[in-house]
């Protein structure tokens, strides 16, 4: 192909002015730039006259300058080149990535290539920050310990982690899969507190709340549970954020630690001893009902009191000795 500037009326020479994208010519012996359109002037920030007066290397960061050279020695001879992704240097020194393609021609009586270079800086960055962010999303949803569900606004499943699934298989017998309602996934004993939870987020409220259900095997199974709306850039309410955690053991040990006071209350109130609770300045917390008997003074009127005040002054000194050692 052979493209003239100096052409009136030549088609090749009009596309190749007004073309939107960045275009220049440039000579396969020196590498000058021979010629360049109104939108590679625009972007790269140049005077024609500027730009003009460079070599294609003069774009390019010094470290891409020999892979440049290597690349022109063997794509000169092809008519048409697609040469990949290369960073590019504007006037101001900003750094732009580039998807360059090109085509052998004459121009002004020189071999030379009419270059085209299509910016993509910025969709490489929405890329690069896609992929960052399917990480990020990856590793929280590969968490062993918190779970998660992503809904439309309707509640239906469009993402969870796997311990999700395995958590519904166990308890509901359940195959989740992507676009199931989850409403109808749960025992219906538990649909209505569903979808005014779902109504709740809808409104923009989050929160979170403990919540139990019974397994096939008849065991409760708690879990505290985080509701949050997802919005668009926008602000468009685009659905729910379920997550959550198991609190079986918390609630088991809670269980535990009450029936163990429980029936360490029991024991002291029934027992026939006395039973003295003091803190370390030997002050009464709690004393049990045979006190009454035994030192003859209300229970009620001991707290607060000193324990050792009733021990008889030759004693005084041994016992808070004894004391002492205890502590």
């Amino acid at each position: 192909m052979t493209l003239e500037h100096n052409e009136e009326g030549d088609s090749h020479w009009h596309f190749f002015e007004k073309n939107p994208q960045p275009m220049w010519i440039y000579d396969l012996e020196t590498l000058a730039i021979l010629a360049a359109n109104a939108a590679c002037l625009y972007y790269y920030g140049y005077t024609r006259a500027e730009f003009l007066q460079l070599t294609i290397a003069d774009l390019r960061p010094p470290d891409q300058v020999p892979r440049l050279l290597e690349h022109i020695k063997a794509d000169q001879n092809q008519e048409l080149s697609r040469s990949g992704i290369w960073w590019h240097r504007k006037k101001d020194g900003t750094l732009i990535e580039v998807l360059i393609s090109s085509h052998a021609t004459v121009f002004a009586g020189k071999k030379s290539r009419l270059v085209l270079a299509q910016d993509i800086t910025e969709p490489r960055r929405t890329e690069e920050r896609l992929k960052q962010s399917e990480a990020i999303l990856r590793a929280i949803f590969s968490n062993r310990s918190q779970f998660f569900i992503l809904m439309d606004g309707a509640g239906y499943v469009r993402s969870f982690s796997q311990i999700v699934a395995k958590g519904i298989k166990r308890l509901f017998n359940h195959h989740l899969q992507p676009g199931d309602a989850l409403i109808q996934v749960i025992p219906p004993e538990h649909q209505v507190m569903f979808q005014a939870n779902l109504a709740r987020v809808a409104q923009g409220e989050a929160f979170c709340i403990e919540h139990c259900f019974v397994g096939q095997n008849g065991q409760e199974y708690w879990f505290d549970f985080s509701h949050n709306p997802v919005y668009a850039e926008d602000r468009t309410f685009l659905g729910v954020c379920l997550s959550g955690v198991s609190v079986n053991k918390s609630k088991q040990a809670l269980k535990a630690l009450t029936e163990s006071e429980e029936r360490f209350r029991s024991l002291v109130q029934h027992s026939s001893e006395l039973i003295t609770v003091i803190d370390i300045t030997g002050k009464i917390l709690y004393e049990s009902p045979p006190g009454e008997t035994i030192l003859g003074y209300s229970c009620q009127d001991r707290l607060g009191k000193d324990v050792f005040a009733p021990v008889h002054p030759q004693d005084a000194t041994r016992v808070g000795n004894l004391f002492q050692t205890l502590l």
